[in-house]
């Protein structure tokens, strides 16, 4: 009798300690999901703040059969890493490293009658497009 007793007890504390064991493992991972998501957030408001203040005049100095060569101008407060130029045929990117109030002359080559140009800002060590503050430069 005593041994069945003794098993009894020896069941419910391998069922309670495997059930502590699980709740300590799903605990973890539920904090470690949670970080990861909050700092997703974060960067991304980051990101949306940053690309809200972007902004760029650009001036076409060769128009001969399509846009060829401009000049970009950083008119926004953050540094613009680089540009990436679209077309019809698709896209190029151009290191700029541009600072604020700052321009510089760019040959994108393969002129086309229409190209958009897409600023690309440098957020903690990601790199971002700000698609929305795009130029769209016609000859």
């Amino acid at each position: 009798m005593e041994k069945k007793g003794a098993v009894v007890i020896i069941e419910w504390v391998l069922l309670i300690g495997l059930t502590v064991a699980l709740g300590i493992i799903v605990t973890t991972w539920m904090r470690e999901q949670t970080k990861q998501v909050t700092e997703d957030i974060v960067e991304d408001v980051e990101f949306d703040a940053r690309c809200a203040d972007v902004s760029l005049n650009v001036a076409v100095l060769s128009c001969a059969p399509g846009v060829d060569h401009v000049n970009i101008t950083n008119t926004g407060y953050f540094n613009i890493t680089k540009v990436s130029v679209r077309n019809q045929f698709g896209a190029a990117d151009f290191q700029l490293d541009l600072a604020p109030q700052s321009s510089k002359d760019l040959n994108i080559g393969n002129a086309q009658t229409e190209v958009d140009i897409v600023p690309v800002m440098t957020v903690g060590n990601k790199l971002f497009g700000c698609t929305d503050r795009k130029l769209i430069v016609r000859c």
